[in-house]
């Protein structure tokens, strides 16, 4: 049997599995289900499982570069991140991302989170209002947050929430996220209006709902 990295007990009525940013099997069960149901349970879905691992082992081990911040992915195009002395401020080039010498990974870590967060006002921020310009809409705020767990939020507040890891994506797939939320002013669920209201400007929504899904580990990095 597959062993779950961790079972999850909760008031919930029935089982759930996912597989991790890492690829480790995560157990969602009702707090008083038998281990042995839980277990039986598994058994059944292991093709399910195997297939859902593999395929994130599989994109981690194309991205091994990038978990380690050896390189990064800026509006999609991967650059290699290049340590050099006697630079002040990081400085992107056709291929390379050239920063100053870091003792530490985590330091390196802090330094690229630091690059990111300068160029958030000046590229999510216009494309944001020229979309929402587009799709006639009218809010009351847009903030840029750090998330390990949402590329975008829209409240009851008409306030959308950005997150920064989404200059890591190509324009195309930033593009679905904002309007995906500029939609969520006029809906606020998933509804069958919601995706035709989406669908209604980007047709092809479907394909960026799954590469953005394939994107998962890069929300979790820094």
């Amino acid at each position: 049997m597959i062993e779950p990295k961790e079972i999850i007990r909760t008031n919930r009525k029935t089982l759930a599995l996912t597989i991790n940013e890492k690829g480790e099997l995560i157990v969602h069960a009702p707090k008083n289900m038998p281990l042995y149901d839980i277990v039986s349970f598994i058994e059944k879905k292991e093709d399910w499982i195997d297939k859902k691992t593999k395929n994130i082992e599989n994109i981690l081990s194309k991205n091994k570069s990038i978990v380690s911040y050896e390189e990064i992915f800026f509006l999609g195009k991967r650059y290699k991140v290049v340590e050099t002395i006697g630079i002040d401020s990081p400085y992107l080039t056709d291929d390379t991302l050239l920063i100053g010498k870091c003792k530490t990974i985590q330091k390196r870590q802090k330094l690229l989170e630091n690059w990111y967060l300068q160029n958030t006002e000046s590229v999510l921020i216009p494309r944001f209002e020229k979309l929402i310009a587009f799709m006639k809409q009218k809010y009351n705020s847009v903030k840029i947050i750090n998330s390990k767990a949402k590329w975008g939020m829209c409240d009851s507040k008409r306030s959308i929430y950005f997150n920064w890891k989404l200059l890591m994506l190509s324009p195309e797939i930033i593009d679905y996220v904002m309007i995906h939320e500029i939609a969520h002013l006029i809906e606020l669920n998933h509804s069958k209006k919601f995706w035709e209201i989406v669908a209604a400007v980007i047709p092809n929504y479907k394909h960026a709902k799954e590469v953005i899904n394939r994107c998962g580990f890069l929300i979790k990095l820094y």
